[in-house]
């Protein structure tokens, strides 16, 4: 890839991101609530864990069900986190590159 591409395709990349600047705060907006959802209880994600019910096998193995439920819900808020943290720092980059912007280049 030659030098004259690299630069328009990061030029397109650059506008694109511009262009979804407002997206990107929806965005984290919105996954922040389906955090805070998930963290506060709001749904009904999961029961209190017993084993009464689970039977026991001859090796004492107990069905894991009820702690593979809590897991998958723990992966999930850990997953809306990451993405949570790279749109904030993405956000961020654009917020940098903006302000360094002469002010007719930034209202733009």
């Amino acid at each position: 890839m030659s030098n004259e591409e690299l630069q328009k395709n990061c030029f397109r990349f650059t506008e694109k991101l511009l262009y979804d600047y407002e997206q990107i705060e929806s965005h984290i907006d919105t996954l922040e609530d389906i955090r805070n959802t998930i963290k506060s209880g709001g749904y009904q994600v999961m029961r209190a864990i017993t084993y009464d019910s689970d039977k026991i096998s001859p090796t004492f193995k107990i069905n894991n069900f009820e702690v593979d439920g809590v897991i998958k819900v723990v992966k999930v808020v850990q997953e809306i986190e990451l993405e949570i943290y790279s749109q904030k720092a993405l956000k961020k980059q654009l917020d940098r590159a903006i302000n360094n912007l002469s002010p007719i280049h930034r209202d733009i």
